[in-house]
């Protein structure tokens, strides 16, 4: 005799089918995360690796009036604040790491822009602010003008006067020595400089007195 498989299933028979499904889809799937969609549910995950098929953005605060995010394609942008109110857009901090890195094969690793206010800016209390470094380029290039704050200015040598003294705004060492720049015609005349590394000065002098005050230009490098 022929079986009719088309003979309905009880109630009963059918609840228990539904939940070995459900147990052996949630047995299969404890050993192995899923992977979190970031911009697709509204959740980024943490502790997971977060994937979307666009850019997703973090935004704090009033933004209007501030620029879109760029039109190339980015990892991560971040932006906050109110127009005229100062915040980070994207912070990173380390205790005894990297705060925040940026690598690239072809482009810039790191790039700042701003219309008026800085760039890119390092700062340390004790230690260096900003290290630039190349295997076979440029350590540091700039397109623009240079200012050594601290470290430079122009000194005024008082007709009749030897020597003139300034300040630097940096412990002097061992190491340091300083660039000279009359502003005028020396006419056969020396001109030199000795250090005060206690006072931390620098003296100007002239083996003879000028006919005017003689203007001098000075940078100290380390």
């Amino acid at each position: 005799m022929a079986i009719d498989t088309n003979v309905p299933r009880s109630r009963r028979a059918l609840l228990a089918g539904g939940i070995g499904g459900l147990a052996a889809f949630v047995a299969s799937t404890l050993g192995r995360p899923l992977p979190a969609q970031a911009g697709t549910d509204g959740d980024v995950v943490l502790g997971a690796t977060n994937t979307a098929s666009a850019t997703t953005i973090v935004e704090v605060g009033d933004l209007q009036g501030y620029p879109d995010a760029p039109t190339y394609p980015i990892g991560v942008y971040g932006r906050a604040g109110t127009p005229g109110l100062a915040a980070a857009g994207v912070y990173g901090w380390s205790y005894t790491g990297y705060g925040v890195v940026g690598s690239s094969i072809e482009h810039d690793g790191v790039r700042g822009i701003s219309p008026y206010g800085v760039g890119v800016r390092g700062f340390s209390t004790a230690g260096i602010g900003v290290i630039g470094g190349s295997t076979s380029g440029y350590a540091l290039q700039t397109s623009g003008r240079l200012a050594f704050q601290k470290v430079s200015g122009i000194a005024r040598l008082l007709v009749g006067r030897t020597s003139v003294t300034v300040s630097v705004g940096l412990d002097i060492t061992s190491s340091s020595f300083v660039f000279l720049s009359p502003m005028a015609n020396l006419a056969g005349r020396d001109l030199w400089y000795t250090t005060d590394k206690t006072a931390n000065t620098i003296t100007i002098r002239i083996s003879k007195a000028h006919i005017g005050d003689l203007w001098v230009g000075w940078l100290m490098l380390w």
